[in-house]
């Protein structure tokens, strides 16, 4: 048997190590091994981030499920799914790459994983022992923000590594499967009955026997809260990859512009709407909620001041059904014979207005955005940018609606929402400078629609 695999036979877990620390150089045959892992055609969809921070492993060995020994490792790597590099790079080329969906994610993840057990092996092979922590796809949102994750790459995997001590050496390797207990010939091989117990024997560590054991495992493992977490976590992270609609090819040409109230927006819509007018387009200017007679009565329920007791769900589902009917109605058929429509507000609002400033479930919105633009997407929108004070100001100089009475603080949750969908969605979403003269700003607006409407290059502000 060759030393290699002698190894992986031996191979346990370390979560208790000496105070040796890790060299520089044994650090970088580590991370080296993983970079030479086999890769899904040599894309490497990971990163990799080493936590040298003290108080960066204390905090993760709490959002780990409470595991100090986190903490006292001498090196901590965190393997990232991600799939934003290789984006990144065709769009800066111009290939014009589709949105990540969630067979990108569960590659990067596999890819990250890979390269995890090649770090693993080549650590053993020195003398370096280590841990797995899945636990680390718990709480995306607090690691995405403690790790500065931009969209599209997700903590996959969590190794940490440190000599281990002589309690750690005398540790006895947990019990396996037999071999033939995990092998199909040519397809699944499902265990049932007296087969599965049979197997599950080897991993039964209470003398109570078996149901005893497996109930209690049961408890301690997959129903417990943790684990509950992690499909909430990584749930969470594959809803930032889903792709808002399938975009239903149209004829006409789709813009819409966003913002906080105040922004500008309704403004600049209006300009814009007759600019094209007087370059001979057809042109239909839209807002949300409203454009239609159902539409209109569904927006005067949600800016009334006096329904201050609706849900947030409620309010969602009342934006989405005022969407659709203005699809079905007035925007299809408009861009099905090649007009130019410009709205006022879409579903970006929904996102920036109920995910990020309401804080409802991103998965949630998402889902109901698939439903309420029924296939149609924007072509470019336009995000007109001020600070919530500023904007705040502007909306509420000739009194409040419902929604302009929740504040500054609520304003900038609205705007970090739709800064986050830019960042997501660079190619559609451009961000513009909402503060100055109406000019101005108009003129920034048109820079970054000058490829869609060409004719508009010599419009006067």
């Amino acid at each position: 048997m060759s030393e290699t695999v002698s190894q992986l036979a031996a191979r346990t877990s370390t979560r208790t190590f000496t105070d040796e620390p890790i060299s520089k150089d044994e650090e970088r045959v580590i991370i080296q091994a993983a970079y030479e892992a086999p890769t899904a055609g040599n894309q490497q969809l990971y990163s990799i981030v080493a936590v040298r921070d003290q108080a960066l492993k204390e905090r993760m060995s709490h959002l780990c499920d409470e595991q100090p020994f986190i903490a006292k490792a001498p090196l901590v790597l965190i393997f990232l799914a991600d799939v934003r590099r290789w984006r990144d790079a065709f769009a800066a080329a111009g290939a014009n790459p589709r949105l990540p969906g969630p067979g990108d994610f569960v590659l990067a993840a596999e890819d990250a994983t890979i390269a995890a057990q090649n770090a693993v092996v080549a650590a053993q092979s020195i003398g370096v022992g280590s841990c797995y922590i899945g636990d680390i796809m718990e709480h995306y949102e607090i690691l995405r923000d403690l790790l500065d994750l931009p969209p599209y790459v997700f903590p996959a995997v969590m190794l940490v590594f440190g000599r281990p001590d002589e309690r750690a050496a005398k540790r006895p390797k947990p019990a396996r499967f037999a071999y033939d207990d995990l092998l199909g010939e040519n397809r699944y091989r499902r265990l049932e009955g007296d087969d599965l117990t049979r197997a599950l024997a080897p991993k039964c560590t209470d003398p109570r026997g078996h149901d005893t054991w497996i109930r209690a495992y049961c408890r301690r493992k997959w129903n417990a809260d943790y684990a509950v977490e992690l499909s909430r976590s990584v749930g969470a992270m594959m809803d930032t990859l889903v792709v808002p609609v399938e975009r239903h090819p149209h004829a006409g040409v789709f813009v819409t512009l966003e913002g906080a109230d105040g922004c500008g927006k309704s403004t600049k819509a209006r300009m814009l709407a007759a600019a094209l007018e007087e370059a001979g387009r057809e042109v239909l200017l839209l807002r949300e909620p409203g454009g239609t007679g159902i539409s209109e009565k569904i927006r005067e329920i949600l800016l009334d001041t006096q329904n201050d007791t609706m849900s947030a769900e409620c309010e969602l589902l009342l934006y989405e059904a005022s969407r659709a009917q203005l699809v079905r109605e007035v925007i299809e058929p408009a861009l099905e014979r090649g007009a130019v429509v410009v709205c006022d507000r879409f579903f970006d609002s929904t996102y920036a207005y109920q995910a990020s400033a309401r804080g409802l479930d991103e998965g949630l919105v998402r889902r109901a955005n698939l439903m309420g633009c029924c296939g149609v997407v924007p072509d470019r929108t336009i995000v007109f940018d001020l600070e919530a004070e500023e904007s705040y100001e502007r909306a509420t100089r000739h009194g409040i609606d419902r929604m302009e009475a929740e504040g500054i603080s609520f304003q900038e949750r609205v705007r970090e929402g739709y800064l986050a969908i830019a960042a997501a969605e660079p190619e559609r979403v451009r961000v513009v400078n909402g503060s100055g003269e109406k000019a101005e700003v108009y003129e920034r607006m048109l820079e970054q629609l000058i490829d869609l409407f060409p004719e508009l290059g010599g419009a006067d502000a």
